[in-house]
């Protein structure tokens, strides 16, 4: 089997056309394909995964922000055994000008996220991963938890996302990789909760800016 890491991301910006650049965000992805695939067969999947992403991206139940645009695209193999990238030179996509997400109705904090759980239905942690939605913008309860309906159309899309990328021809597997044990673990279970979740650090710094008087 080949390693497969697909890596994707962009900024988000201060207005939902437009505006300046105040962040970045990144995701990720493991998955196994054919044995010693070639950079054409890389490079084809590529194209699936561009195709996945954008439409995991835009998905008005993907709950994304417009302020969040997705402008890049990584795919590339590795050595399963060792974890070392054999594409070379690595296989990027610019995506230009940048998707936005499809949420326009609420713009909640740049650290506001949502993670998609994957697993193997099991205790182990080397088994355990999943990826990080950048500026969830459903809303929140009055109990500041999402809506069961919210959660679960988020995680349809990212189901969807996974059978796309499954159904190419050169991929046979989404699932978790380990950099510690060097392993892969086939996932078979997608969990979403609804509690959101604080990015605590980014590329980038947003700056606080505070507003006092005297006492």
């Amino acid at each position: 089997m080949t390693l497969l890491h697909l890596v994707w991301g962009g900024s988000i910006y201060n207005a939902t056309t437009g505006g300046a650049k105040i962040e970045e965000w990144a995701c990720s992805m493991s998955m196994v394909g054919l044995v010693n695939m070639s950079r054409a067969q890389v490079l084809a999947s590529s194209a699936t995964a561009r195709t996945a992403v954008e439409n995991f991206h835009i998905g008005v139940s993907t709950f994304i922000s417009n302020t969040v645009a997705l402008e890049w695209l990584k795919f590339n193999a590795f050595d399963i055994s060792t974890g070392k990238q054999i594409t070379d030179p690595t296989v990027e996509t610019f995506i230009t000008p940048g998707i936005r997400g499809a949420n326009n109705s609420n713009s909640p904090p740049l650290f506001t996220s949502l993670k998609v759980s994957m697993d193997a239905s099991t205790r182990l942690k080397r088994e355990k991963g999943g990826f990080y939605v950048p500026r969830f913008a459903a809303f929140t309860g009055l109990d500041g938890t999402y809506s069961q309906a919210n959660c679960e159309s988020l995680r349809g899309n990212a189901a969807t996302m996974i059978s796309t990328l499954e159904a190419d021809a050169n991929i046979e597997q989404v699932g978790v990789w380990s950099r510690r044990y060097k392993s892969f673990a086939s996932s078979n279970r997608l969990r979403v909760g609804n509690v959101p979740d604080f990015m605590s650090s980014r590329k980038r710094s947003q700056i606080e800016t505070y507003y006092s008087t005297s006492i």
